[in-house]
């Protein structure tokens, strides 16, 4: 009886040491005060114990736009994107898993979550071979626009280009505009630091090797 309930405890401590194995590899590449946003969400608890076919039923049916965290009153969100790259770095899939879902041509919103994934956990040849096609991707999505840190427009950011294509605005604070998939790709491929839009670190990224062909 001792010895099954210490192999029992055992089997508990080594479950809780992988998740947070798990969490502290997410964690590191979402940013910590991120992360705790996401494990806060509603969605992240409703996620826990899906399995991959699941979760991308889920996405299909709750991504309907682009957005990193998002004020609600005072309180600040993850967004659902969040929520699901999340939960997609944390499963760890086979990268044939992930490349299935980018190139499939029927859920935009899903090509976007895989490649951010790829971005933030691949090596730079794969990221370019992998998005590289995805720069003549046309189709577009709905972005949240992020609030501008000062009063002015940002030169260096898209922030003027989407003001030109807003489609609409609520309660005065959530602004959307429409963007093109190229053009968040190539943010991708040419961007690192903190990228606004979907408020998240993108690690350095070598340019494109000369010999490349997508």
């Amino acid at each position: 009886m001792i010895q099954q309930t210490d192999k029992a405890c055992g089997a508990h401590g080594l479950a809780k040491n992988m998740k947070r194995k798990r969490s502290w590899r997410c964690e590191k590449l979402l940013r910590s005060d991120i992360y705790e946003l996401i494990e806060s969400s509603s969605l992240w608890t409703e996620i826990a114990n899906v399995n991959t076919v699941r979760l991308i039923s889920m996405a299909i049916d709750r991504l309907k736009v682009v957005e990193g965290t998002r004020f609600s009153g005072k309180s600040r969100e993850a967004s659902t994107f969040q929520v699901l790259l999340a939960k997609l770095l944390e499963l760890k899939l086979p990268t044939s898993v992930i490349t299935a879902m980018l190139c499939q041509p029927y859920f935009k919103y899903i090509t976007l979550l895989s490649a951010v994934v790829i971005r933030l956990t691949q090596p730079h040849w794969v990221i370019w071979q992998l998005l590289g096609p995805l720069l003549n991707d046309y189709r577009n999505l709905i972005i949240r626009v992020p609030p501008c840190p000062s009063n002015s427009i940002e030169s260096s950011g898209h922030e003027s280009f989407l003001l030109d294509n807003l489609i609409m605005t609520l309660d005065g604070q959530q602004t959307y505009a429409l963007l093109n998939m190229d053009v968040l790709i190539f943010d991708l491929l040419h961007l690192t630091g903190h990228y606004r839009i979907l408020d998240i670190h993108l690690p350095h990224i070598s340019i494109t090797p000369s010999n490349l062909k997508y």
